[in-house]
């Protein structure tokens, strides 16, 4: 049962980088040429035989895939922007109960004295990308503590 188990974490492991990698399609232009490089550089070049002609055609990229870059860009900004605000308030919610969470660990053993915990969420690795995927993605994730009130 182990073995089926550690065999399919392996699996899914393997897997999501798959998944991760976003491709871009793109187009090459123009022409190569290979020649046969002499073993003695004492041959001339005009005895150097073309073998293989390879062409490749070089297109850029449509205004559609620059604007949509754009416009990904700009919504990261965005969304970091309003983590930053998050953070802020964050820090200074936990300034400003910095007492109040002392006096909570000193009793946190003796639950007759315990007094309630503050309702703030601690802010995580996890709740940083649940809160991106949430401004990036919207619905199913969400934000942990909500976002903060823009003023």
């Amino acid at each position: 049962m182990m073995l089926k188990c550690a065999t399919l974490v392996l699996f899914a492991l393997l897997a999501c980088p798959a998944f991760a990698d976003d491709t871009y399609q793109s187009t090459v232009s123009g022409t190569l040429t290979r020649q046969v490089a002499p073993q003695t550089p004492a041959e001339e070049p005009a005895k150097l035989l073309v073998t293989e002609t390879l062409t490749l055609h070089v297109v850029h990229p449509s205004e559609a895939a620059e604007e949509s870059e754009k416009t990904k860009q700009r919504d990261l900004q965005m969304c970091g922007a309003k983590w930053n605000a998050k953070l802020k308030a964050y820090n200074d919610e936990v300034e400003r109960t910095k007492d109040y969470r002392d006096y909570y660990d000193k009793w946190k053993d003796f639950p007759a004295q315990r007094p309630p915990k503050l309702p703030l969420p601690m802010l995580t690795r996890i709740s940083y990308r649940a809160c991106m995927a949430e401004c990036l993605h919207g619905a199913p994730w969400t934000c942990p503590g909500g976002w903060p009130e823009t003023k």
